[in-house]
Order: C-alpha cells, then structure tokens, then sequence
C-alpha cells in the first residue's frame, strides 16, 4: 500500500508561523481528494491570525497522524 505525506505547501515570506489546531479525520477514516484533512492557523506579519484548511491531495485511507516542526 502507498503512502502519502500531508504537507503544508509553500507559505511565503510573510508567514511567520504554523500550528495545526485541529484533526477533522481520524486514523483509518476514508478520505476523497480534496478533503479537508487538518485545521491550521498561521500568524501573518503585520497583520491578525489567518486560518487554513489542509486538504488530501488523493482519495485513501488515513494511517495515523503525526507533526513535527520544521
């Protein structure tokens, strides 16, 4: 069975910092492409907080999660 790592795509330079706030799917839950997977919230240089949806980039069934800082 293949595996896909969810990533969080390229930010840009204003972006100060990410942190993932929220699971919306569960270990062995199935998921379409496109799917909101996790709920993030990043702090905008020289603005308020923004939030953002990380979505499955293919249809399949979740293994587990993890999150590391990079």
């Amino acid at each position: 069975m293949a595996q896909t790592e969810v990533k969080i795509s390229a930010l840009g330079e204003r972006i100060a910092e990410v942190t993932l706030i929220k699971w919306l799917v569960n270990p062995g839950d199935f998921v379409e492409a496109e799917q909101p997977l996790a709920k993030t919230i990043h702090d905008l240089i020289h603005r308020a907080r923004e939030n953002k949806l990380i979505p499955a980039e293919i249809k399949g069934s979740t293994y587990h999660h993890k999150h590391r800082t990079v």
